[in-house]
């Protein structure tokens, strides 16, 4: 089995939602929109910039294109030159607590740079991808916690374990923090094949890649969240111990 999540890192290069700022309950979760306008990643002009404590909303034209995104804070001022991430998150109907604010569409992005300014390296992403990084790990000392499953065997043994808590250790091979109001972590121990060698879990910890972890959530199957997150197994609302 395979998990189908489309990698924005371009989400999974980096999005992020303000879940600090405005983390939305059950009631009120927004819709997430199919696509993004089709606005250049260099040469978008701000037109407008709201500073909304820890994140930061600006409006920007590039061409005969609009938008409002967020990022983390940022020094940004009208008529600034920014870049914009491919694979922002739109959300609809967003609403901020802090401004009281509600928006039609806003697209959530990992962070906004002026134009011209060095881009962070990939260690400063909230979402870290390290190409070739999880192949080369070194899974020999990884050993299976009592009562506890790999990898591959939760692929393998998912419908049995549908709804049923389970427990396993491996190695942090990805993170994006603070989407959808969670932290999502891709953990590896060694076990399984391509499609089912690399495990997604959603928590409120935030571990770093390249800690040894031991996980302990619920399992669920078939869980498709919109905008291309769809997965046949993942482990939500996990304890995450890192060892």
């Amino acid at each position: 089995m395979k998990s189908k999540i489309v990698t924005v890192l371009a989400l999974l290069v980096c999005c992020s939602l303000p879940a600090c700022e405005n983390a939305p309950s059950a009631s009120d979760t927004p819709s997430i929109e199919a696509a993004a306008p089709d606005v250049q990643a260099h040469g978008s002009r701000v037109t407008e910039v709201i500073q909304a404590g820890k994140y930061t909303y600006v409006l920007v034209e590039s061409g005969d294109e609009t938008l409002w995104a967020a990022a983390p804070s940022v020094d940004v001022e009208v008529g600034d030159e920014v870049v914009l991430p491919e694979g922002m998150m739109p959300m609809k109907d967003w609403h901020s607590k802090t401004l009281d604010r509600t928006w039609d569409v806003v697209y959530f992005a990992g962070r906004i740079t002026k134009a011209g300014a060095a881009v962070p390296p990939p260690g400063h992403d909230r979402m870290i991808e390290e190409s070739g990084k999880a192949a080369a790990v070194d899974y020999s000392a990884i050993t299976v916690p009592e009562g506890g499953k790999t990898v591959a065997q939760l692929y393998e043994q998912s419908e049995s374990l549908a709804d049923q808590p389970v427990v396993l250790r491996g190695i942090v091979v990805k993170v994006a923090n603070d989407i959808m109001g969670k932290n999502w972590v891709h953990v590896r121990d060694g076990s399984g094949e391509p499609g089912s060698d690399d495990l997604t879990v959603t928590t409120s910890d935030r571990p770093a890649v390249g800690n040894q972890v031991v996980v302990r959530g619920n399992l669920s199957t078939d869980v498709d969240f919109g905008a291309g997150y769809a997965f046949e197994v993942i482990v939500q609302d996990a304890d995450l111990v890192v060892e």
